[in-house]
């Protein structure tokens, strides 16, 4: 319980801090009431631990959290994390479209090597954990990977017919 790890980190002349973003709860409700409990429990977005010593801490309620760079989600699903890794890569991507990526004097392998360390090393981060991934995920992903190619090889806006692909 949180009064035994409180109590042990205490020992050792540690103090917890229960602010948010610091320490957080996450949840997760299976079977009967499992739909009220969790309506509860993120309505209030912070749970008491009792009382005495503990009434005066709440801890933060949260659906997902950050640890190590990776995003936990309660439901266990990977689309926060998913969502997270994309974002990241399409800021680096934007980052370094103009300077290095579209710059002709570079050769295009070695702008994709450097596409591959800049920009798809944030979206890979940690991708030895990932759950298989849907198709869904996996198309995600993919139209990504071919957007960097496109933006190396200079035919990110190409407006005919024919579609780039990795065929």
């Amino acid at each position: 319980t949180v009064a035994i790890m409180h109590a042990k980190c205490r020992s050792h002349g540690l103090d917890l801090n229960y602010a948010k973003g610091k320490t957080e709860a996450m949840f997760r409700f299976q079977g009967r009431n499992a739909v009220q409990w969790r309506q509860q429990l993120y309505l209030d977005q912070k749970l008491n631990l009792g009382e005495g010593f503990w009434q005066h801490i709440d801890i933060p309620v949260t659906s997902k959290y950050a640890h190590l760079g990776v995003v936990h989600a309660s439901n266990c699903s990977h689309e926060p994390e998913l969502a997270y890794r994309l974002g990241r890569a399409r800021a680096a991507l934007q980052e370094c479209r103009k300077q290095i990526l579209q710059q002709k004097a570079i050769q295009p392998g070695t702008r994709w090597q450097l596409a591959k360390s800049l920009v798809l090393s944030r979206l890979f981060y940690a991708a030895e954990v990932w759950p298989v991934l849907t198709n869904t995920q996996m198309n995600k992903i993919h139209n990504f990977v071919m957007k960097v190619a496109r933006v190396i090889l200079g035919c990110e806006n190409y407006a005919g017919t024919q579609h780039w692909t990795d065929s």
